[in-house]
């Protein structure tokens, strides 16, 4: 039976990125169990926290949809997690005689899933927690496994029209909720008027962009202009850090909007805007806990966005799950920076958010652990032959008027 110790753990996600300190915390809590051929692993539905590595042999993933995938040993996607996602979206059962390693709940965030998904699950420990500042990831740490992490709720406005539309309220009343929030309504007023969104004949009042659009849109326009409020801090510190949030996320918002459009992807446009708004939540909440702790001001730069990058997927994931999102749009933030997913179909939402952050990046911004953007699964299975550096100058020369409108309208 193979043997743990920080060498072989070290050869997995994301543990060649902590500490010693740590990797021996994670070793000595490590169990390794055996599978004959045709045995479970995991099956759909399963709802353990543990997470799952192939130490040995080969498995087979059935998805409930009937879809099946098989995964070997020693190869590079058997290096993360098997089956991440909880409750389990795939039954995980030996092909050949399987060694397998279970830990206690740790965070991917940014590693890539066998299958595609990833979970709801959140506690990492990002690489950079050594030495005097390690004491705020590792609260941060504690407080992602104790679940006790302080969410963000979601805006007042977008939830009491979320509840209004439930309790199959009047669109007068609804209009009127809107029309409480002077500046989701002068927003939502714009953006029905803007060549993006425009009709035939112009909207002047809430009432008239309620009946043009109907609730589920309007809802979901709401939430999208009323999603800044939460990109914002009292801690000056934070503040501009918020603000470059806060606009990055409306760059990818806008591109994704566009892609659906331009390329005729089957995902909801509005869906697609928002999920770009939301791709980065997860900061949010990491920072304002990470701003209450003494040694955070003596992070270094580089240690805050290790911080961010290995966190923010997962607290997002969790951010939206409290807010009841849609299952696709609550693993955005988990899986739109998994530059190796790959699944077959045609493109999905996380598709358009992937390829939009990568678009949104600069050649100093590119992420160091993303292959050459032609060999992206995401942007081949929406551009085609032109994936690659073409497609970003493309979409500018294509779009970049739009983008920009989209742009300017949801930072105004």
């Amino acid at each position: 039976m193979t043997t743990i110790n920080e060498a072989l753990l070290r050869k997995y996600k994301p543990f060649g990125q902590l500490d010693s300190q740590l990797l021996r915390f994670f070793v000595k809590e490590a169990k390794v169990r055996t599978l004959l051929a045709g045995e479970y692993m995991l099956k759909v539905g399963d709802a353990t926290g543990d997470s799952y590595y192939l130490l040995q042999g080969e498995v087979e993933m059935k998805a409930g949809d009937g879809r099946r995938r098989r995964m070997q040993s020693g190869v590079a996607a058997a290096e993360n997690p098997l089956a991440k996602i909880r409750p389990c979206q795939y039954s995980v059962c030996a092909v050949t005689t399987v060694e397998y390693m279970v830990l206690p709940p740790i965070s991917v965030a940014s590693t890539s899933e066998a299958e595609g998904a990833m979970g709801m699950e959140v506690d990492e420990v990002p690489s950079g927690a050594v030495g005097q500042d390690s004491s705020v990831l590792e609260a941060i740490f504690d407080d992602l496994k104790r679940n006790s992490l302080a969410l963000p709720s979601l805006p007042e406005v977008a939830l009491r029209v979320q509840r209004s539309i439930e309790a199959q309220e009047s669109a007068e009343k609804i209009a009127r909720i809107i029309e409480a929030d002077p500046v989701v309504s002068a927003k939502l007023m714009r953006a029905s008027n803007s060549v993006i969104f425009r009709g035939v004949s112009k909207i002047s009042s809430v009432a008239m962009v309620v009946a043009r659009l109907g609730l589920q849109r309007t809802r979901q326009l709401v939430l999208t202009f009323a999603m800044d409020n939460l990109f914002r801090s009292d801690v000056p510190s934070l503040l501009k850090r918020m603000q470059r949030l806060w606009s990055s996320s409306t760059q990818i918002a806008a591109v994704a909007h566009v892609l659906v459009t331009h390329y005729g992807i089957r995902v909801d446009k509005d869906s697609a805007t928002l999920a770009g708004l939301i791709c980065q939540i997860g900061v949010v909440p990491l920072l304002d806990r990470a701003s209450k702790m003494p040694k955070f001001t003596n992070m270094t730069e580089s240690q805050i966005e290790s911080m961010l990058h290995r966190n923010q997927g997962q607290v997002g994931t969790l951010v939206l799950k409290k807010w009841d999102f849609p299952v696709d749009l609550a693993v955005v933030p988990e899986t739109s920076s998994d530059w190796l997913r790959d699944h077959e179909g045609p493109p999905d939402l996380v598709d358009v958010i992937l390829v939009s952050r990568l678009h949104c990046m600069g050649q100093d911004t590119y992420p160091v652990d993303a292959p050459p953007l032609g060999e992206v699964p995401a942007l081949r299975r929406i551009a085609g032959e032109d994936a690659g550096p073409e497609f970003s100058i493309g979409l500018i020369q294509q779009a970049g008027k739009e983008i920009n409108e989209l742009t300017n309208l949801l930072n105004s």
